[in-house]
């Protein structure tokens, strides 16, 4: 198996060298789910395409077999966790157990480390000074509001 030529928090990357067809990865932490795994091949002019991961394609828990990806073509294979809901819901009178807080807690750090890895991944240009711009602003409502009180 070839050795990363990228390796984040929460993504793997290859070059393709035309013959490999088994592929590790690595992410902190692991991954909560199977289907949080996902990969694309991307060319040296940085099109993507996403390649579909099936049940079948795992020959381990941290190994895909993806087929072969071609020399001038990179392969990343990524953890993409659920942002949009958490993966527990509490209600009232339920219990609330480790095992739930520990998946909660997971959840977030893993979304954490997602999107570190995709702003030190992508060329975020104007996207980077507006994010400082407003982490400054953020910090400076902070200070305004600890004024008060």
């Amino acid at each position: 198996m070839p050795s990363p030529i990228a390796q984040l928090l929460s993504r793997t990357e290859y070059a393709g060298d035309g013959v490999t067809t088994s592929w590790g990865f690595s992410f902190s932490g692991g991954y909560l789910d199977r289907d949080h795994v996902k990969a694309y091949t991307k060319t040296s002019t940085g099109i993507r395409t996403p390649l579909t991961i099936m049940p079948g394609d795992f020959t381990g828990d941290y190994t895909l077999n993806l087929g072969i990806v071609p020399v001038d073509t990179n392969l990343v294979i990524y953890r993409d966790t659920p942002k949009d809901l958490p993966l527990v819901n509490f209600v009232d009178g339920g219990r609330i157990t480790e095992t739930s807080l520990d998946l909660v807690a997971k959840q977030a750090v893993f979304i954490a480390a997602e999107v570190v890895d995709v702003l030190n991944t992508t060329d975020v240009g104007d996207a980077a000074v507006s994010s400082a711009a407003a982490a400054a602003s953020a910090a400076e409502a902070a200070d305004t509001l600890n004024d008060f009180e």
